[in-house]
């Protein structure tokens, strides 16, 4: 008697003891999909933050301004540019170039307080100067800075 022999062919429909997708796995994935999906926008909200860089760049620089103005011999406030005289001689210039507060000494250099800034006025009040600016997002800025 012959035995017959399996035949390998070369695509096979399925093999005994394979795993697929079933029906009620399919509607089970698409239940948890559909239930998560209306808590999507909520986490997205929740992920962005707002920023304070501008708010807190100005703030850094009256900071930084009260204390080159303490240590100031003298301070002259002209067409928006503050020139303070430091004891060793040198004229410090702070004023509005392009859309940046700018520091120069001596004339000399180009050092970026702040960026991203519209106006920048300077004026001389009883006792200190008066600082207001406004950045390019249409915030405005104000500090009075005692010299004294």
């Amino acid at each position: 008697m012959r035995m017959n022999k399996p035949r390998i062919f070369a695509c096979m429909g399925s093999e005994h003891g394979q795993k697929g997708f079933t029906l009620i796995s399919c509607l089970l994935s698409l239940t948890i999909l559909l239930t998560t999906l209306p808590f999507l926008p909520f986490m997205f909200k929740s992920l962005s933050y707002n920023t304070y860089y501008n708010e807190l760049s100005i703030q850094q620089f009256f900071l930084f301004l009260a204390d080159e103005c303490h240590q100031a011999n003298s301070i002259v406030i002209d067409e928006n540019r503050i020139t303070l005289t430091q004891d060793n001689g040198k004229n410090v210039e702070l004023s509005l170039y392009d859309k940046v507060i700018r520091r120069q000494v001596s004339g000399q250099g180009h050092e970026i307080l702040v960026r991203q800034i519209q106006t920048f006025v300077a004026t001389k009040v009883p006792g200190g100067l008066k600082i207001q600016i406004r950045a390019m997002e249409g915030k405005s800025y104000e500090k009075i800075i005692s010299t004294s």
